[in-house]
């Protein structure tokens, strides 16, 4: 028998979805992506898998807009009246896709199971891989939370950043850039995502209040704090490597989009031309789900 109908999933994931279309950072298309993610993503009984999503949305689209008149001097692509851009369907699901694969499977798995037990800590015969997968959508969202920081505050350092894979300097914007503050703010965004989801579990579950400890606690703080470093440190090799990044002398900052062939003044700073920055996002994401929910199969 499939899940019921969630209504309330339904109303806010319809209410996020028509805020981004409305403010500019989401296409039709991505805010059809973003209301399937939102209500996949709500619609379960763990609320800790919509509630670390919401946070997730929330901070990410404030980072995005902190500043923007100051980093749209740097980058091409930004914009102070929007919130990241008009974010088609495919971008969308390369930053959900692994968290909604873990909320949907989750949904799934415990549909007809009790409702009393702490997901997190689960010792059941369905509690090892539904811990797997609340640890995957973790890991996820941390990865994503990390590298939104990193990109969005991390470009306004006042060092200059470093190419990882040469350690030599280069405009601010670059793929594969890092800066000490960026690698700050990717470890924030990840124990901002571990806390998020260990105050959930918290408030959510009589359960996990009484059975939760501190070694569980601390578990679930180094997982997010790795996803969202880790995650961020592997975008940035792969955004080194994998991803092309193009500097324009004209406007004296860097190119966020594929120039045209045309168009003069450009010189390559790194990276071959192999993968979009979505895709990049999709990998990270992936990596970094699968890692965390291995993580929480294993332990």
């Amino acid at each position: 028998m499939l899940p019921a109908l969630h209504p309330i999933a339904l109303l806010i994931a319809t209410a996020l979805a028509a805020h981004g279309f409305r403010k500019g950072s989401l296409s039709r298309s991505g805010a059809v992506a973003a209301f399937l993610s939102g209500y996949f993503s709500l619609a379960n009984d763990e609320k800790a898998f919509g509630v670390v999503m919401i946070v997730f949305y929330l901070i990410g689209s404030r980072a995005t807009k902190h500043k923007a008149h100051l980093k749209s001097l740097l980058e091409t692509g930004h914009d102070s009246t929007t919130v990241s851009g008009n974010r088609n369907a495919f971008q969308v699901l390369c930053n959900s896709i692994s968290g909604i694969v873990a909320a949907v499977a989750f949904r799934v798995l415990n549909q007809n199971s009790a409702k009393n037990a702490c997901s997190i800590i689960d010792s059941s015969s369905n509690g090892s891989l539904s811990r797997a997968l609340m640890f995957a959508a973790l890991g996820h969202y941390a990865c994503c939370m990390g590298d939104t920081l990193a990109s969005e505050l991390g470009i306004l350092a006042t060092s200059p950043p470093r190419l990882l894979t040469t350690f030599r300097t280069v405009p601010p914007g670059t793929n594969g850039g890092v800066t000490l503050a960026g690698l700050g703010f990717s470890l924030l965004g990840g124990l901002l995502m571990s806390l998020t989801l260990l105050a959930t579990l918290l408030v959510e579950s009589a359960t996990c209040r009484g059975s939760l400890g501190l070694s569980e606690a601390i578990e679930i703080i180094l997982v997010g704090a790795a996803g969202g470093l880790g995650g961020s440190l592997l975008d940035s090799l792969l955004g080194a490597t994998l991803q092309r990044t193009w500097y324009s002398e004209k406007q004296k900052k860097i190119v966020t989009s594929a120039p045209s062939e045309k168009e003069e003044g450009l010189k390559v700073v790194s990276g071959w031309d192999v993968l979009s920055n979505s895709q990049v996002n999709l990998v990270c994401g992936m990596a970094s789900a699968l890692a965390s929910g291995w993580w929480g199969l294993r332990n």
